[in-house]
């Protein structure tokens, strides 16, 4: 399959062009920087998607896109608006369309509420948690003809210590192979924790 990457310098960007690597499909990473160690056997190309005339078709053409991009430092409080339009630009193209989302948009409970809305939820985060999650309400009142996934990682992204669906470049990313789908809700597993390797 061929596969673009947006955002692929990134913790999670990484990962994923790695893992795809990997598994024998064509990848193709867009970032503003390329990376120090590219992944053998994928291509990159240079790209800031906030730039004037960025071009958006860059992004679609593959068959997939991962959209790892976060709403911090320059794309704080912009990353709604890329995203409406990398979602149109998918459906122009028939390109399935999945992002990497966060914690903040799961339910605690099949009921609610989010987690975001908990007081327990850090509230240095919560601005770019409500932009992630403006953008999965668009996307699930968008048309039909839009092909889209959306990933939450649980609260612990990269070692359970750290908070929520925080990228953490020094966290060791251990592949133990193992990990469960769930849905809307956050997953815990026998001693309530909820965490995942970014390899994993």
């Amino acid at each position: 399959m061929r596969i673009t990457v947006l955002g692929a310098s990134g913790y999670v960007g990484a990962h994923l062009v790695r893992e795809a690597a990997s598994r024998g499909h064509e990848v193709t990473g867009l970032c503003r920087t390329t990376p120090d160690q590219p992944v053998p056997g994928a291509t990159y190309r240079r790209l800031d998607i906030l730039e004037p005339g960025a071009e958006l078709a860059t992004c679609v053409r593959a068959e997939a896109l991962l959209d790892a991009l976060s709403p911090r430092r320059e794309l704080g409080g912009r990353l709604e608006a890329v995203r409406r339009d990398l979602a149109e630009a998918a459906r122009r193209t028939g390109v399935r369309y999945g992002v990497i989302g966060g914690s903040g948009c799961l339910g605690m409970t099949d009921a609610g509420p989010r987690y975001l809305d908990t007081p327990e939820f850090p509230a240095r985060f919560r601005a770019e948690s409500e932009e992630v999650a403006r953008t999965l309400e668009h996307l699930r009142g968008a048309s039909e003809d839009v092909d889209w996934f959306f990933v939450s990682p649980p609260p612990a992204f990269g070692s359970p210590t750290h908070g929520p669906s925080v990228p953490q470049p020094d966290a060791p990313a251990v592949r133990t192979g193992r990990y469960r789908l769930g849905h809307d809700t956050v997953l815990r597993d026998a001693n309530g924790v909820s965490a995942i390797s970014p390899a994993d």
